[in-house]
């Protein structure tokens, strides 16, 4: 089996083996596949090459990058990884008393929240690699670490359409990277990759909804196609010419070369039409049948948002009432529950397991109430109660609120029912009355 078949069996696992070998030279400038008639390509574009694309059965080529054509998938895209990438992520420390503390002072922090490589951003890198997720199935990084000491310096992002994840028979999982300028394969151990994988069948790759979903996709982009091909021509429909006389092919010729630069020139637009040789023109009317295709597209645009979960109003799609007022803001934290959730999960779990030694107290923390901030007021209303039962003190209200402590702010208010004389608010030592008066 060639290494481009098994690329796209292992980008698409549910699909249909094809045992179609591709007995073709590896180009040694960048490591493709040479292509030489047009049944070839056919073999490989069905078999899953050409970064895992696939034939739908409307014909459209469903890939990674067709699929963001679709303002509905690019919609997706960008709002679940915009959603993990400005979510803050803090490397946190256990302590011996069993409280926590954030290590903003390891190496691995600085590299997850400044600069994950010399040529990206901390956002940048966490939102590719979420895009990567839910468009292609996997992410991959190569781990750098130091000569010397072994520490981690950087995460260097790796394409994964030049993936190919296997697990050998003693149960260890390899990572085969075609090397795009000369065509050699290098095979790296689970040590030396960082791995994000959402859904996955066999337990050591991912797939994408996108895999699954091409149908859909695919029949969506061919309604793109139709309607943009409608609009190139003026949004007109066809027509018939009649004449009782016979002409020529030179004649029709004429008539059509006529008709193509009226229709083509916008100077022409709203003009009268001049017809020679009784010829008489009569507009083909669409069908209801035809005039469905708008309301195809909102049912598409649907399974598409069901498929990567997201609310149609946050992709500004609202129709409904359901979608006004108390409705946003359950639809909003349904989508951080059941949506976001499961990527936030995947990068603390890839980052425990990937970047952090097993016998460290280090482990990854999004704070996931940046996307669930109520109003002031019910904020207000938050604080208030804390405060009031001493579960929070002034400080670390002001802390949530992105303000600076001030002195004493780190002692608890009294709640309501105690007074100044209450036993409970006195210091250390005089909790206690003396059981006999000092005379």
């Amino acid at each position: 089996m060639g290494w481009l078949q098994r690329l796209g069996n292992s980008m698409f696992p549910g699909a249909e083996p094809n045992n179609q070998e591709y007995p073709r030279p590896i180009r040694s400038q960048d490591g493709g596949v040479l292509i030489s008639t047009m049944e070839e390509l056919e073999a490989l574009i069905r078999a899953g090459g050409m970064g895992g694309s696939y034939l739908s059965k409307s014909g459209q080529a469903v890939t990674s990058e067709t699929a963001l054509r679709l303002s509905a998938v690019y919609a997706c895209i960008r709002i679940i990884s915009g959603g993990v990438a400005n979510m803050p992520l803090h490397v946190m420390r256990k302590l011996p008393n069993g409280s926590r503390e954030k290590a903003d002072d390891t190496r691995l922090a600085r590299i997850l929240r400044r600069k994950p490589c010399k040529f990206m951003r901390a956002k940048q890198f966490r939102r590719m690699a979420t895009a990567h997720v839910l468009l292609k199935g996997n992410f991959f990084a190569l781990k750098v670490r130091g000569p010397t000491t072994g520490h981690l310096l950087e995460l260097i992002p790796m394409n994964p359409d030049r993936i190919t994840v296997e697990m050998k028979a003693n149960m260890d999982v390899v990572y085969k990277y075609t090397r795009p300028t000369d065509g050699k394969i290098i095979e790296y151990t689970q040590a030396e990759i960082f791995h994000l994988y959402s859904i996955t069948l066999n337990g050591f790759s991912g797939v994408s909804p996108i895999t699954y979903a091409r149908e859909t996709i695919g029949a969506a982009l061919s309604m793109e196609d139709h309607s943009a091909t409608i609009y190139k021509n003026g949004a007109r429909v066809s027509g018939v010419f009649s004449t009782d006389k016979r002409l020529g092919e030179e004649g029709r010729a004429t008539i059509k070369a006529g008709l193509d630069e009226y229709r083509q020139s916008g100077q022409k637009e709203g003009q009268d039409l001049v017809l020679e040789d009784g010829l008489a023109y009569e507009r083909m009317s669409l069908t209801p049948q035809d005039m469905q295709y708008i309301e195809a597209k909102k049912m598409t645009a649907t399974d598409i948002f069901m498929l990567f979960g997201i609310p149609p109003h946050m992709a500004s799609v609202v129709e409904k009432q359901t979608s006004y007022g108390s409705g946003v803001e359950e639809q909003n934290k349904g989508f951080v529950t059941w949506t976001l959730e499961d990527y936030l999960t995947m990068w603390e779990e890839a980052i425990d397991v990937d970047l952090i030694p097993d016998e460290s107290d280090l482990y990854a923390l999004h704070e996931r109430k940046s996307l669930l901030r109520g109003t002031a007021k019910d904020r207000g209303e938050f604080y208030t109660v804390m405060l009031q039962n001493r579960v929070m003190n002034p400080n670390e209200v002001r802390e949530e609120e992105d303000m600076n402590p001030y002195d004493g702010g780190n002692e608890f208010l009294p709640t309501p029912t105690m007074s100044s004389e209450d036993p409970a608010n006195r210091k250390d030592g005089q909790n206690e009355p003396d059981s006999e008066p000092n005379p």
